[in-house]
């Protein structure tokens, strides 16, 4: 019979390569999510958003390039969508904390985050980084 500990070294190694091959992320497990999109006009229709997650203390975006200017702000995951946050354009690299608006951004809410072309005439590009509500 198998010990205990040698029982719980299997388990762990298996959850490890379950989450390889679902594509389980090390930044999504510290609280950071990935983003990716490809933007084409024309503009209407054309916006993105991920999540919901949980609210934390340092709710930012972090395009991971430059790029054409893209407009980020957060949503609040209920069925009125309320804005929740200041929205935040920019089209360079670099951590930006969103200010959530008030009586937004309580411990245990959910937030998406949605994601737009600033101008409403743009070519095709893509966006990419990381961001917590």
């Amino acid at each position: 019979m198998m010990k205990k500990r040698t029982i719980l070294k299997r388990v762990v190694a298996g959850i490890g390569v379950l989450s390889l091959l679902v594509g389980v992320s090390p930044v999504g497990l510290a609280g950071a999510y990935e983003y990716y999109h490809e933007f084409k006009p024309p503009f209407a229709g054309c916006a993105d958003k991920i999540g919901p997650y949980k609210a934390t203390k340092d709710p930012y975006v972090s395009p991971a390039g430059s790029t054409l200017s893209t407009t980020y702000v957060l949503i609040a995951a209920t069925e009125d969508g309320v804005v929740a946050s200041e929205h935040i354009k920019t089209g360079t690299k670099g951590k930006i904390s969103f200010t959530y608006r008030s009586g937004q951004g309580g411990k245990g809410t959910s937030y998406r985050m949605q994601y737009y072309p600033s101008k409403t005439d743009f070519i095709k590009y893509t966006v990419q980084g990381t961001w917590q509500p």
